[in-house]
């Protein structure tokens, strides 16, 4: 009998998703099933969206149980992406990436159990290269290099888990414009 109700109650949803409207969503409209919704109410999986009010897509996130789990990504409103990172039981896991409206790279951070971890990068909107912070489990430890936009280094700081030790500013000829240590 049980098994019945569970035929019916997976054929009532899958109807309610194929009579659903698949145009542009309105305003109100946050959660939106996936293909093979009746698989995911059933795990507890689920996929939020959100709209613009031109319609566009503006983020999607995964959910298992309420909690963030699975791809985040947030959309400019020309539907360019705008950020995109990874999600494990609610906390930031793997890489992170931050895209310029042009679609060039804007900054990637890698993260381990909600932590900052690994190499941190930003670029200028023409591509070059701006800064690389190494982090380790959370706290700046190495060399933080800068850059001119045109490539040549600028500043480099180096750390030791957070604590600065040594600053050297450099003009753009390569010469040393400054030298500190602590």
């Amino acid at each position: 009998m049980n098994y019945k109700i569970l035929i019916f109650t997976v054929s009532i949803l899958m109807s309610n998703y194929a009579s659903s409207d698949t145009g542009t969503p309105k305003d109100n409209d946050f959660k939106v099933p996936l293909p093979g919704a009746c698989c995911l109410l059933f795990t507890g999986k689920t996929v939020e969206r959100e709209w613009y009010e031109s319609g566009n897509l503006k983020s999607t996130a995964y959910f298992d149980k309420g909690v963030l789990d699975g791809v985040v990504t947030g959309y400019y409103k020309n539907g360019s992406i705008k950020t995109k990172g990874f999600y494990r039981n609610g906390k930031r896991e793997g890489r992170a990436v931050f895209y310029y409206p042009n679609g060039g790279k804007q900054a990637e951070q890698y993260f381990s159990d909600d932590i900052l971890n690994g190499d941190h990068k930003v670029w200028y909107d023409t591509g070059g290269l701006m800064k690389l912070v190494p982090y380790s489990r959370g706290l700046v430890n190495g060399t933080v290099k800068t850059y001119y936009e045109t490539g040549e280094i600028f500043e480099k700081i180096e750390f030791e888990y957070g604590t600065p030790k040594t600053l050297i500013t450099y003009m753009k000829d390569g010469s040393i414009a400054k030298q500190d240590e602590n």
